[in-house]
């Protein structure tokens, strides 16, 4: 993160990062790191989708921004609204083939795996 913000304003993002990863671990809160190529990949069937089709993306689901940031904040809660909606329904494998698009349940299936899921 620090390597996104130049001096002491990367630094200091760097521990509010550290700090609130800390304590989410106390909390037991699980985590997902979403890369913003997987991201993308899964709203647009791109990874290297720009700024502007994210933005096209989050309107099309209900968004109103034309701020990239707040594109990608909806575009990641619904992400995660579609990572627990499939988990409910007994895993992605199971429950996805017929209802997401091919890069959609590849990007879950990935998310799945690296957290060890099953």
């Amino acid at each position: 993160m620090a390597g996104h913000f130049p001096g002491k304003v990367g630094a200091r993002l760097a521990e509010l990062h550290g700090a609130v990863m800390v304590r989410l671990a106390e909390l037991d809160v699980p985590v997902v790191r979403v890369p913003a190529t997987v991201l993308k990949k899964y709203h647009t069937g791109h990874g290297g989708a720009d700024k502007a089709a994210m933005i096209a993306r989050a309107q099309e689901l209900g968004a109103v921004t034309s701020n990239d940031d707040e594109a990608d904040a909806f575009l990641l809660r619904q992400l995660a609204v579609d990572m627990t909606a499939q988990l409910e329904r007994g895993f992605v494998e199971a429950a996805a083939p017929r209802e997401l698009a091919k890069y959609r349940l590849d990007v879950l299936l990935g998310i799945e795996r690296e957290w060890g899921i099953r």
